[in-house]
């Protein structure tokens, strides 16, 4: 199997794409996500236009590299906040990551660990 970079950044775009569609779509779970972070309910409408920007920038060759920054930095900065603002309740559910349970979630986490393994495959030629 072999993954490409266009791959990659099509899978990004697509996953961008259905996040700001979820949030869209399902708007109060948006705000409900928010107030667990301890945002503004609001903001969640500036998390939608960047997710539809990142979505974007992965399927243009030219914003490809500042919508991975961006990815990145979006992405970092809400684990942080997640952290910061939840961090018992990250405490005392660190179990859960070392069981498999058949969600959404750990469903594509343990996809992303085989496409993982899939690359290691690849750059080490086995």
């Amino acid at each position: 199997m072999k993954i490409t970079k266009n791959f990659l950044n099509y899978l990004l775009a697509a996953v961008f794409f259905l996040a700001a569609a979820y949030r869209i779509l399902f708007i109060q779970a948006a705000y409900s996500e928010m107030q667990i972070l301890h945002l503004p309910a609001n903001f969640a409408f500036f998390v939608i236009a960047l997710e539809l920007l990142l979505a974007v920038g992965f399927l243009s060759k030219k914003f490809e590299s500042l919508a991975a920054k961006g990815a990145i930095a979006f992405i970092l900065s809400a684990v942080l906040i997640g952290i910061v603002t939840n961090f018992q309740s990250i405490l005392s559910n660190l179990g859960e990551l070392f069981v498999f349970n058949p969600t959404p979630t750990d469903i594509l986490l343990h996809l992303m660990y085989v496409l993982i393994c899939v690359l290691l495959l690849r750059k080490s030629k086995l």
